[in-house]
């Protein structure tokens, strides 16, 4: 009697032991957060660097029972910055993925991902997909103007296309800042809603090697009241 008591004591406290040690080894951090986030329109000004940067807060939440631990954050280019106000999450808490994104200088949909890595055991990576559709109002063909391989004392070209991408039209002048640089149309050119024009330029370098202009660019287009711009090119 007295052994069968002992056996049965025995196998209540291996049995607790198992239980016990299968209940710490269930434990274990689960991370959720959104698969996509959409920034929606954005219509940014040209030349105002902080309204072409766009910020965003993305909740990062440990539903797990074990602290959730961020071991890294990628991100898919250059233009997007990522990362956590902390790098650990206790368990059903949570913390913000801090998420900032350049816009390019053109037009169009710019879509990327951000890549969580974490110590969660059946999902170390979580990806978020993001998109913003950016519509500028005015919209230059080229960030410079790229003239032709020419001679000393020999006129060269560039062409700088200008869009108006908004719903009302715009008047557009271009004013040469560096001697001896010329500018066709001249200034105060109208442009219909969703239109472009062709300024076409023309510079005779007096030396040899690289040169360089400078002009301006005017409009009535809020945002880009001015914007300046330069050319390069090489003269023989």
């Amino acid at each position: 009697m007295r052994m069968m008591y002992k056996v049965m004591l025995l196998g209540a406290v291996l049995l607790g032991s198992c239980l016990f040690g299968a209940s710490g080894m269930s434990a274990q951090p689960r991370l959720v957060m959104l698969d996509s986030f959409d920034f929606g329109t954005v219509v940014p000004p040209y030349n105002n660097e902080a309204k072409n940067v766009l910020k965003a807060d993305i909740d990062v939440s440990n539903v797990g029972d074990s602290v959730l631990i961020v071991t890294s954050i990628r991100v898919q280019c250059g233009c997007t910055v990522a990362s956590m106000n902390a790098d650990t999450i206790p368990p059903g808490e949570t913390r913000k993925l801090q998420l900032e994104v350049t816009l390019f200088q053109g037009n169009g949909t710019l879509e990327k991902y951000v890549t969580v890595f974490t110590n969660e055991p059946n999902a170390r990576a979580h990806a978020l997909h993001f998109k913003v559709d950016i519509q500028r109002a005015l919209q230059l063909g080229s960030g410079f103007l790229a003239f032709n391989t020419t001679t000393v004392g020999t006129p060269t070209v560039a062409q700088l296309t200008v869009f108006v991408n908004q719903l009302k039209g715009a008047t557009i002048s271009v004013t040469p800042v560096t001697k001896g640089l010329s500018v066709m149309p001249k200034t105060g050119v109208k442009i219909e809603a969703k239109g472009s024009v062709d300024f076409f330029f023309s510079y005779i370098p007096t030396v040899a090697g690289t040169f360089s202009v400078n002009l301006e660019l005017n409009s009535d287009v809020p945002g880009y009241e001015k914007i300046e711009l330069m050319g390069y090119g090489t003269a023989d």
